[in-house]
């Protein structure tokens, strides 16, 4: 999976409204014609997930097993208990 395609997981996960995300992109290279681009906003917005540096998000690597258990984490403590 990459990291563009796991943001999307989440924030389908989460139940989020992708037409919510900001329209100004975060990323220098998740343009807003990208067709995960919402997904990655929101992810990047509300502390899913972290750019693989300060202006990229490297939405095409593939998503290493340290990341997805950071996003996993973000996501059970927005979640919080059942």
């Amino acid at each position: 999976m990459i990291r563009a395609q796991m943001a999307a997981f989440l924030v389908k996960g989460m139940g989020w409204d992708p037409s919510s995300a900001p329209a100004v992109p975060i990323f220098d290279d998740v343009p807003a014609s990208d067709p995960l681009f919402a997904y990655v906003q929101l992810a990047a917005q509300r502390g899913l997930m972290e750019g693989c540096t300060s202006s990229s998000f490297c939405p095409d690597d593939a998503i290493t097993r340290a990341q997805t258990a950071d996003a996993v984490a973000a996501v059970l403590l927005q979640a919080g208990p059942p």
